[in-house]
């Protein structure tokens, strides 16, 4: 019986962690996207996870998670906002790239697959691109698209299989 208690005490602990963790990095993300400041991050996929470097006032600050973003490209800039009192602590958001539109050509496409329950917000899409046709991963706010496509899709004119949907109606 002592054995049984013991064990629902340490479930009921590590239950009880688990949901304080979730509740202090939503109230991070909610403190941070609200009140921080935003830069650039860039991002390095690596063997395990990605790093997400970014500069606040000349300081280089390093940010590596062991969480692989499906879809993530080496290169790619993400927002990252940060307490301009401690830039180290920081939010990506891999729902909003950065990117110049200088580099990139905008087409269309006529509709996006959700994956999974889409609590993460991750689409798929399809595309074609100098006659190549190409599928990307996205992540994108959940129940931010509710509009019949198509749908504006930036593409890297150099990389193309570099392309961020937009959610917004493209307009031919």
């Amino acid at each position: 019986m002592k054995e049984l208690l013991g064990l629902i005490g340490f479930i009921a602990l590590v239950v009880s962690i688990f949901i304080y963790n979730m509740k202090t990095k939503q109230e991070k993300w909610t403190y941070l996207t609200k009140e921080g400041s935003i830069t650039s991050g860039t991002v390095q996929v690596r063997y395990k996870g990605v790093d997400i470097t970014y500069i606040v006032n000349g300081k280089s600050y390093k940010y590596s998670t062991r969480s692989m973003p499906r879809g993530i490209f080496s290169g790619e800039k993400y927002a990252v906002y940060y307490d301009p009192n401690q830039p180290s602590k920081r939010v990506v958001d891999f729902t909003t790239p950065m990117y110049d539109t200088l580099n990139f050509t905008s087409i269309c496409v006529d509709n996006f697959e959700k994956i999974g329950n889409n609590s993460g917000g991750l689409i798929r899409f399809e595309y074609n691109y100098n006659d190549t046709q190409l599928v990307r991963y996205h992540r994108i706010r959940v129940n931010s698209i509710n509009r019949p496509g198509p749908y504006k899709v930036w593409v890297n004119k150099n990389n193309p299989k570099l392309s961020y949907f937009t959610g917004k109606r493209c307009i031919n």
